[in-house]
């Protein structure tokens, strides 16, 4: 039988390489023809999309921010122990953001399902973090 730290430990890399992995695919956005842009832009219902300048640099600054983030927890998942404070950091500061974004979406007129599909997503994930950290011992971190 296995200890419930262990679990935890096994549920918060797993959880852990698996947000890594959707966003460092955030790198796709970094790269997209503008034509795609305005196809999914059209498509959700939007309308046209913006002008170049501040939207692009935005869609594609954001995108790339993902992917950073991505990166970082990948390389937060391969030590808790040694990490535990940033993920404790990123799991809280996820919450918030969590919360915030979906004011966010809808001041700018997304559509509802986008709102709480990114806000409500994220809180479940930051939650989930929280609550299995609680359980993960906070040992010395390993040597590499």
């Amino acid at each position: 039988m296995t200890d419930p730290s262990s679990r935890s430990l096994r549920a918060v890399v797993a959880l852990l390489r698996l947000t890594a992995a959707a966003e460092l695919m955030a790198v796709a956005g970094v790269f997209m023809p503008r034509s795609w842009m305005s196809f999914a832009h059209e498509w959700i219902g939007l309308g046209p999309l913006p002008p170049r300048g501040i939207f692009d640099y935005l869609a594609r600054g954001l995108s790339l921010l993902y992917m950073v983030h991505g990166g970082l927890l990948w390389i937060f998942a391969g030590n808790v122990a040694r990490y535990l404070t940033p993920i404790l950091f990123c799991a809280w500061t996820g919450l918030a953001y969590s919360l915030i974004i979906m004011v966010v979406c809808a001041n700018a007129g997304l559509p509802p399902w986008w709102a709480l599909g990114e806000g409500l997503g994220l809180a479940a994930l930051s939650v989930a973090l929280l609550a299995l950290l609680r359980n993960v011992p906070a040992g010395p971190p390993a040597e590499r």
